[in-house]
């Protein structure tokens, strides 16, 4: 499987599993509320952060495939499009979902409040799928911002070795045995 054929199975395993656990969640019993332990205000509050992370998700999906025009790479551009009209769609639904939940909350209809909330998760896990897809789609070394910096540390009392030098690591060099054939 090519390099790239991975990256699309992980970040579509990415959205799907999150997925399922939603719809598992909106599927359980009456008596098993996954949304009893939050309190109805909470729940609104909870959603309204998640509708804020989510329009900073498309936000940077936009960024990301305004980025990519720059570059005229029409591979880039066509993955990003596609992520950024699916989180789109997510957003629209979310805010929808949003005025239903709300109105549970006036009406004092804590199981529509709940049905909604479970919809609303699923619907912000999606996007951060979606996020990740997108970044899939720069490529994996562009997806890392900032400098890579390995710091090394050793044991204090430690002698500082030079493994270049093989007397001051401890290691006897070994010499090879001549090959056993000329086909080397």
């Amino acid at each position: 499987m090519k390099k790239t054929g991975l990256r699309t199975l992980a970040a579509f395993l990415m959205v799907i599993l999150p997925l399922a656990a939603g719809v598992a969640a909106v599927a359980q019993d009456a008596g098993e509320d996954p949304a009893a332990s939050v309190a109805t205000g909470d729940m609104e509050a909870n959603a309204s952060s998640m509708l804020e992370k989510m329009r900073g998700s498309r936000k940077y999906v936009q960024n990301l495939l305004d980025a990519a025009r720059k570059e005229k790479d029409i591979i880039k551009i066509t993955c990003l499009n596609d992520k950024l009209t699916q989180i789109n769609v997510s957003v629209r639904t979310f805010e929808d979902r949003m005025i239903s939940l709300r109105t549970g909350v006036k009406t004092g209809d804590s199981e529509a409040v709940n049905h909604e909330y479970n919809i609303l998760s699923v619907l912000n896990q999606k996007v951060d799928g979606l996020r990740l897809e997108a970044e899939a789609c720069i490529g994996e070394t562009e997806g890392y911002l900032g400098k890579t910096e390995i710091t090394v540390t050793r044991p204090e009392g430690e002698a500082e070795l030079d493994p270049t030098d093989f007397e001051s690591v401890g290691s006897d060099v070994v010499e090879l045995a001549p090959p056993a054939s000329s086909f080397e």
